[in-house]
């Protein structure tokens, strides 16, 4: 009974801990690749609780003017030998306290986890310090945030142009990302995009210019080029809809687009994909 009523006892004073790791970590987009050997998962739920308790222990003695016994959770999870050790008085008469001070430590820890979830995504750190890695590569690479904290709060909108092949052949899709999914173990599921104009590369022209007017040159980079230009290249064909979805089976290859304030593009990167076929 009393090995039984101990880890009980553990186990809550453990639940601010598992609420601070699952705020910290959760996240429609931001799927964790954080090593989860049992050391690690002991500390991130250890640490975060031990800290939050010690706040907690204090603020209610220094302001509640409240003693916690701590000999008692000691003899409660230890499991005491001599039961006159302990005082099941005072754990009667601290139920309710205890159990308010569990709801609002439970609190704290669910905000205190989204706060460090944004602030190692707004500032960068889980690329800086491996302890906080909390983002996979895919989301590094479709937010932009693989530019760094300052030139990744200056992107615009991002462009995609999309290699799939099908019984049709090769197409490419080429749109504005909107948003993406993953699987379970954290791969690139679906892509979402607006925008979509598609080009069939098997009846690709030999040139462009031959068959579509010349738009007229302008100096410096304009971040709507690659967009009008498909409007008046016989290549493409604009897709109807307000979303367009690509299933990560039949994509090739993904190349992004980067496009940031100020009239700025950035070609990022091409991005290889085995389709599994």
């Amino acid at each position: 009974m009393n090995i039984a009523l101990g880890a009980l006892l553990l186990f809550l004073l453990f639940i601010p801990g598992l609420l601070f790791r699952t705020a910290f970590l959760k996240s429609d987009s931001l799927k964790s690749n954080i090593d989860t050997t049992v050391l690690n998962e002991l500390l991130f739920v250890s640490v975060p609780a031990l800290v939050l308790h010690l706040c907690g222990m204090l603020i209610v003695e220094a302001y509640l003017e409240v003693e916690v016994r701590l000999d008692q959770f000691y003899y409660l999870i230890t499991g005491a030998k001599d039961s006159t050790q302990i005082d099941f008085e005072v754990i009667k008469s601290s139920l309710p306290g205890f159990t308010g001070y569990l709801i609002l430590t439970s609190i704290m820890a669910v905000s205190f986890g989204m706060i460090l979830q944004r602030v190692v995504i707004h500032w960068d750190l889980d690329s800086k310090y491996p302890f906080l890695r909390l983002s996979n590569e895919w989301e590094r690479l479709l937010s932009g945030r693989v530019l760094g904290p300052v030139d990744h709060k200056k992107i615009e909108f991002i462009q995609v142009d999309v290699l799939t092949s099908g019984d049709e052949g090769d197409m490419l899709y080429c749109g504005i990302l909107e948003k993406y999914t993953l699987n379970s173990k954290v791969g690139l599921e679906n892509i979402y995009m607006s925008s979509v104009y598609r080009r069939r590369l098997s009846s690709d022209y030999q040139s462009a210019s031959s068959l579509a007017p010349e738009l007229p040159k302008e100096e410096g980079p304009n971040l709507m080029t690659d967009v009008l230009s498909k409007d008046t290249d016989a290549r493409y064909y604009n897709m109807p809809g307000d979303y367009f979805m690509i299933p990560i089976s039949e994509v090739k290859n993904i190349n992004i687009i980067l496009t940031i304030k100020w009239f700025a593009t950035a070609n990022l990167l091409n991005v290889s994909i085995y389709a599994g076929k």
